[in-house]
């Protein structure tokens, strides 16, 4: 999603920092470099409720969060 200003609205915190790579979507799965990032068959509003809830072992480790705005306009990465 290209972030602008009538979309901004639409993000919610913490976004995470992920590096730009082999994406892959299968069968609800959201996997990066051969691990799961997100399991959207799990009920849940927010990736880390679905995260809590996925029974997969291989998940990818989401290491850097940013919390509020401000940090996303100061990440000098663009993927999140």
């Amino acid at each position: 999603m290209v972030i602008q200003y009538n979309t901004i609205s639409k993000i919610r915190f913490p976004v995470y920092i992920m590096p730009s790579g082999n994406w892959d979507r299968q069968d609800g799965l959201l996997f990066l470099e051969g691990q799961i990032i997100d399991d959207k068959n799990m009920s849940g509003d927010t990736l880390g409720i679905r995260r809590v809830q996925t029974p997969h072992k291989n998940l990818y480790p989401l290491k850097h969060q940013i919390e509020n705005f401000r940090g996303l306009l100061k990440s000098k990465v663009n993927t999140f």
